[in-house]
């Protein structure tokens, strides 16, 4: 994707983020502030319940804020902002391959912890509307739904990238 292509991307899909979370915030400076707090808390690895719990707001209020935030960051700097998307990219993926052994071993927390890493990586990439094939179901429906989920999308980019 070209930096254009990016900046248009975000502008549109966070149009709708930056009025819901102009609701809680007092002034557009606090909301600014609040929003690029967001994105440092969470780029140095604080979790969403704690950023939520520290702004004493809900989790889906906070995941808009990180979103308007990015946007924030890709309007002041777009080389920025893909520098952030790397370096969070390489911590969520971290997370995956950490995690991967026991959830594939039958722990559920780490399987969890695989489909949320997961999860982010695919919002950060823009990737929330390919359609993942289900595996076939074995042993814990839980686990195998995570394991095969995260396994598709591999399988996916992989595929992808040789074409």
């Amino acid at each position: 994707m070209d930096h254009e292509t990016i900046r248009k991307s975000v502008k549109a899909r966070t149009k709708d983020i930056r009025r819901k979370t102009r609701e809680s915030a007092a002034t557009d400076a606090e909301l600014i502030t609040r929003q690029l707090d967001t994105v440092d808390l969470i780029v140095n690895g604080a979790t969403v319940r704690q950023v939520a719990e520290l702004f004493v707001r809900d989790m889906s209020n906070v995941t808009d804020d990180y979103h308007a935030g990015l946007a924030l960051l890709v309007d002041k700097s777009i080389d920025r902002s893909i520098a952030l998307r790397e370096e969070i990219t390489a911590r969520q993926r971290s997370l995956v391959f950490a995690n991967m052994p026991k959830a594939r071993a039958g722990d559920r927390a780490a399987a969890q912890i695989v489909i949320a890493a997961d999860g982010m990586l695919a919002s950060i990439w823009g990737l929330r509307s390919l359609r993942i094939e289900r595996p076939p179901r074995t042993g814990d429906p839980g686990i195998a739904d995570a394991v095969g989920a995260y396994l598709a999308g591999l399988a996916d980019s992989v595929t992808k990238g040789k074409t």
